[in-house]
């Protein structure tokens, strides 16, 4: 169970819907979940994948894990055509999981959606507040496509109207499920963690480290695709990038993070955690360029983009902030590309070189992350080589 054979990894690779036709709760900023959740995930922790060469963690976080089978369910409601309601997906069964949960009986996600970490001063979470106007940045993205069309009460009230396509919304709410609300509380952890063991609280920074791991890898991350875990393993190969060395590099750097809290070392803790988010960066502008690909293609059969052009968003919006530090003009021209899924793309625009162009200078700019350019790779269906030019502009490693 804790090997992923190269069988395993084509799956991953490919087992994707791209072409389809169609941090804490808000009262408890430490400790992640109330003590009713840990009897229940202890007992369902027996069938938790281990991956051989991951952090073995030391503290019990099953239930950080198995919030990734909450995800799988969403998908589940919004993608098996048996669960389907007058032959659209079963929004209202997803909404009910993602606001009260199902595997966990005092966990959900969309706590986590709308948790303002702002107290914390988390440099992360601060820079995409500041980005996105707003201290629920996930929340208020996510609620529109989900609520769509549902009952006007509860979660949804105000939330109802809008017209996009399933396509679109199934894009938007699935991957703000299995990506941004986990990735977001990860590295908010991993921020948590440094800060922990900056004041001498080695246990606190452990606990940190740990729960970071458990939100990137979740509870199933070599049988199902319903983690950031997965989304590195696929991006990676689309970018012709071999035998998982992105995401190698990442589950060593959590073990190196974890031996530096054990010897009380920031300055490599630090490190660690640069090196983990200068790969996750990396996935999700090879995702972001991905999907700029299709509209080129899409334009040319003049077909509509809804779900790739919505899906290229939501990847891009886990890496803006950032881009935006480094490239204010390239941010732009990213978000132009995928401004509405219900506007068809043109012929002749070039997508994917505009997006290929600023992703690629965006990885160049990574090099105090631990970064090269050959992590970011070449996307195996690149039709057209881009004149790429770069600024010399750097990534902070304070933001």
């Amino acid at each position: 169970c804790g090997i992923i054979r190269p069988l395993a990894r084509r799956i991953l690779a490919t087992a994707d819907s791209d072409l389809g036709t169609t941090g804490q709760p808000k009262v408890m900023a430490k400790a992640l979940f109330s003590v009713a959740a840990f009897g229940v995930a202890a007992s369902l922790a027996q069938d938790i994948d281990e991956i051989s060469n991951g952090l073995t963690t030391e503290n019990d976080v099953n239930d950080v894990k198995l919030l990734s089978r909450d995800v799988c369910e969403i998908k589940i409601a919004l993608t098996d055509p048996d669960r389907f309601v007058s032959n659209l997906p079963d929004y209202a069964s997803a909404t009910e999981v993602f606001v009260n949960g199902m595997t966990l009986d005092d966990a959900n996600l969309q706590e986590l959606a709308e948790t303002d970490l702002t107290a914390e001063d988390l440099p992360s979470w601060s820079l995409f507040s500041d980005y996105y106007g707003s201290d629920a940045f996930i929340d208020d993205f996510v609620r529109p496509p989900l609520c769509q069309g549902l009952a006007d009460e509860g979660y949804c009230a105000g939330q109802t109207d809008g017209s996009l396509e399933p396509a679109s919304r199934n894009e938007y709410v699935l991957k703000t499920m299995q990506n941004w609300i986990p990735l977001t509380m990860s590295i908010a952890d991993m921020e948590r963690a440094i800060s922990s063991l900056e004041d001498g609280n080695e246990d606190e920074a452990r606990m940190s480290w740990d729960r970071a791991y458990a939100f990137y890898v979740g509870a199933d991350p070599l049988t199902e695709d319903c983690s950031p875990y997965t989304t590195t393993f696929k991006r990676e190969s689309n970018f012709d990038i071999r035998d998982g060395h992105n995401q190698d590099t990442i589950m060593e750097a959590f073990v190196d993070g974890a031996s530096a809290i054990e010897s009380g070392n920031v300055d490599e803790l630090k490190e660690a955690y640069r090196l983990i988010l200068g790969m996750h960066m990396v996935t999700y502008a090879q995702a972001t360029t991905r999907y700029a690909s299709f509209l080129d293609v899409l334009a040319e059969a003049q077909a509509p983009a809804f779900d790739q052009r919505a899906e290229g968003e939501i990847f891009y919006n886990l890496i803006a902030p950032y881009v935006r530090l480094v490239d204010p003009e390239g941010d732009e021209v990213v978000r132009a590309v995928y401004d509405d899924p219900n506007i068809a793309p043109e012929e002749g625009q070039g997508y994917y070189c505009q997006v290929e162009t600023v992703m690629r200078c965006f990885v160049r700019s990574l090099s105090e992350y631990g970064v090269t350019e050959e992590d970011y790779g070449l996307f195996e269906n690149a039709f057209e080589e881009c004149d790429v030019s770069c600024s010399d502009n750097q990534m902070p490693i304070e933001f």
